[in-house]
């Protein structure tokens, strides 16, 4: 299972349309399914080590959180939101990513400073 969405990452990724490097195009680097591919497995990421954002790391419960738990929160100018909501902890990671799917900061909120 693990091959499998490790092959699934790597075709999203290599899917990912390459911006410009001028005005007039969409600077979003990271699609949708990507991003929410990445949100997931960063709050499996976060059972193995800390993250440094303040909770420590997370119970072992979030390994067993399904796909179908994993949305995309919101997407704004330069990043995107991905909400995993774990239904043993009735608890919800919200995951901040760049647009180039960076993982940048995690909390259970949803609120980040400086966004628009």
């Amino acid at each position: 299972m693990k091959t499998l969405i490790s092959f699934l990452l790597v075709g999203v990724l290599c899917n990912i349309p390459v911006a410009m490097a001028h005005e007039g195009h969409d600077h979003s680097f990271i699609t949708e399914p990507a991003a929410i591919i990445v949100g997931k497995d960063y709050s499996v990421q976060l059972t193995q080590e800390d993250g440094g954002f303040g909770f420590g790391k997370l119970p072992e419960s979030w390994r067993n959180v399904p796909a179908k738990n994993a949305k995309l929160h919101r997407k704004g100018d330069g990043y995107c939101i991905v909400a995993v909501t774990n239904d043993i902890e009735q608890k919800t990671l919200y995951v901040l990513m760049t647009s180039n799917g960076d993982v940048s900061n995690a909390n259970f909120t949803g609120e980040f400073k400086g966004l628009e």
